[in-house]
């Protein structure tokens, strides 16, 4: 019994310290330092994390410079992926401190975003394409001018999407405590599907149509006609001009 006792005792002793060996705490440096990274022909960016984004588009000028605490900068893996360029901090790693982790980004075209976590990403100047997807996670956020003829937008958890100028067609679904704003985004076509507390803000043109359940919210300004609408739950549609 004594024996089995011990056994166990240096079992949980060992599994403790591998635990504590798969992760890692670390305390910010004061010191802040610039990485440039060399990457080409990528048309979509994907964020895991704390990572504070800025996207300039550019015919020019391609860069990309990550702005990091000095001690950070060996944790930070950056990687393509086919057309998809990847930014995360490595697994396992808890930081503390006064943390600084931006990424400035310039390239002709992104035009599909990935976000997760509690990263950001704000374009400098507009998004203008054909087609684009905007993919956000946890607590992340979005903010930029686009001109599209079609957007399709996947926003959950508590993430934010401030968006403004046009979209010809608009497909978006939000959930949990999601936010879409604001009315300087006008769209001539909307399909949207809500459900939790989420709530969009929108001018819209021509056509809405809204699938909605929860305790979700539509707000359009603008003179759109509502060709199919489902409400369920405390779901709600608001004309406010």
């Amino acid at each position: 019994m004594k024996s089995k006792i011990i056994f166990n005792i240096f079992l949980v002793a060992i599994l403790t310290l591998l635990i504590s060996c798969e992760n890692e705490s670390i305390r910010a440096s004061n010191s802040v330092t610039t990485t440039a990274y060399s990457f080409s022909n990528y048309s979509a960016l994907e964020i895991h994390g704390d990572f504070d984004a800025f996207v300039t588009f550019s015919d020019t000028e391609e860069a990309i410079n990550i702005e990091a605490n000095s001690n950070l900068q060996d944790k930070i893996v950056v990687s393509k992926s086919g057309n998809v360029l990847k930014i995360r901090l490595q697994d396992n790693l808890t930081i503390s401190g006064n943390v600084t982790l931006k990424i400035y980004i310039s390239t002709n075209n992104i035009s599909r975003f990935e976000i997760f976590g509690d990263s950001s990403v704000t374009l400098e100047n507009a998004l203008i394409a054909e087609n684009a997807e905007f993919n956000l996670f946890g607590d992340s956020q979005f903010l930029g001018e686009i001109a599209l003829d079609r957007l399709s937008l996947n926003a959950r958890g508590d993430s934010s999407v401030n968006l403004f100028g046009t979209v010809t067609s608009l497909d978006a679904t939000l959930s949990g405590d999601s936010f879409l704003e604001d009315y300087d985004l006008i769209v001539d076509d909307l399909d949207i599907k809500l459900n939790g507390d989420s709530e969009a803000y929108l001018s819209v043109t021509n056509t809405i149509d809204m699938n909605a359940s929860g305790d979700s919210e539509l707000n359009y300004k603008g003179n759109a006609e509502i060709v199919r609408l489902q409400l369920s739950g405390d779901a709600r549609i608001s004309k406010r001009d």
